[in-house]
């Protein structure tokens, strides 16, 4: 565990580390950009509206 209190990206609440969360990496040209922490739920609405969104522009 880190020494700073990772907060949810969605939410912006602070994440409890000793129960289950979620981080994303974001990578371009094996880079690593970006860490994102998010809390379970949290986590599931923002895959939610990511893929409404990509949809939303095929059509």
């Amino acid at each position: 565990m880190s020494n700073k209190n990772k907060t949810c990206a969605k939410c912006g609440k602070i994440i409890d580390e000793k129960k289950k969360f979620c981080m994303t990496i974001t990578k371009e040209d094996g880079r690593i950009l970006e860490f994102e922490s998010f809390h379970f739920p949290c986590w599931r609405d923002f895959l939610i509206e990511n893929l409404r969104m990509l949809l939303t522009e095929r059509r």
